[in-house]
């Protein structure tokens, strides 16, 4: 019994396998464009190879590089994007076994920039609208020019802020009243152009509705009610009552929002002076 014990332990020992050590001298280089070449010092005892992994950020999660164990102490990453920052540790590998993590090491490929940013998104609303020069907001890339067209026309243009920020705020005049789809394209330092944004679709709309007839007030000792007829334009949100006093100037009433039926109410008056009213529609594009 005590001899196949002993036997038995001495297998179990036998098959544990220990970890490798990490190995040192890890360095990253960039020999040429869209290159980082990795290269670390041998472990000693040998090991059955090492694995190169590689993450986005500082400490992030790391992707395994090579799909064979690399024999000797160097790799060479290839095809990157040059401007970006990669990190790298180095694992060595006895068996099925892999060491913790070499120290760190970070690198940034050299050679033109050739991605374009992303689109931009336009955050302005789809509107109607009767300024013939509306504002366009949105966010990009920071410090990337935007360009701001109507269909395939450019209307204006600006740089977008640290934070992405943008505002056209004064672009050329849109043209006669009807739809326009506007939409944005970044530019970044090195001349790469981002696809179009999203689209908004801005309705010009410039001509006047129809004016309110028949106009005719009832006067009261404390009130004056002033009624008309509904303006024929489709597009008609509401009216502006404004009155003289006295053949003064004349003076908006209702100063808190629009008149949305056709009779207003006029309790501020005062026995004994004499008072003019008027009354114009205001369509759906309003003050956008």
């Amino acid at each position: 019994m005590k001899l196949v014990a002993l036997a038995l332990s001495a297998i179990g020992f036998l098959g544990a396998q220990e970890p490798p050590v990490a190995p040192t001298g890890v360095a990253a280089t960039t020999p040429e464009n869209g290159r980082i070449d990795i290269s670390w010092n041998a472990n000693s005892p040998v090991p059955s190879g090492y694995n190169v992994w590689r993450a986005p950020v500082s400490s992030g999660v790391y992707v395994k590089l090579n799909s064979a164990l690399i024999s000797g102490t160097s790799y060479p990453n290839t095809g990157l994007t040059p401007g970006t920052p990669y990190f790298y540790v180095v694992r060595a590998v006895n068996g099925s076994v892999e060491s913790p993590n070499s120290s760190e090491v970070t690198a940034i490929p050299t050679g033109p920039d050739t991605t374009a940013p992303a689109p931009p998104v336009v955050t302005s609303l789809t509107r109607k609208t009767r300024d013939t020069t509306p504002s366009t907001s949105g966010t990009s890339e920071p410090g990337s020019r935007v360009r701001v067209y109507s269909g395939s026309t450019e209307i204006g243009f600006t740089d977008a802020a640290a934070n992405g920020t943008w505002t056209v705020a004064n672009p050329s005049a849109l043209g006669s009243d009807g739809i326009y789809a506007v939409t944005a394209r970044a530019t970044d330092g090195s001349s790469n152009q981002s696809a179009p944004s999203n689209a908004i679709q801005i309705t010009l709309d410039t001509t006047p509705p129809a004016i309110p007839t028949n106009l005719r007030v009832l006067a009261t000792p404390n009130f004056i009610d002033v009624e008309w007829n509904a303006s024929s334009s489709p597009d008609v949100a509401g009216y502006k009552v404004y009155r003289s006093a006295n053949s003064g100037s004349w003076v908006l009433l209702n100063t808190t929002g629009l008149v949305t039926i056709t009779k207003y109410r006029d309790a501020s008056v005062t026995s004994g002076n004499t008072y003019r009213y008027r009354v114009t529609a205001v369509d759906d594009a309003l003050e956008n």
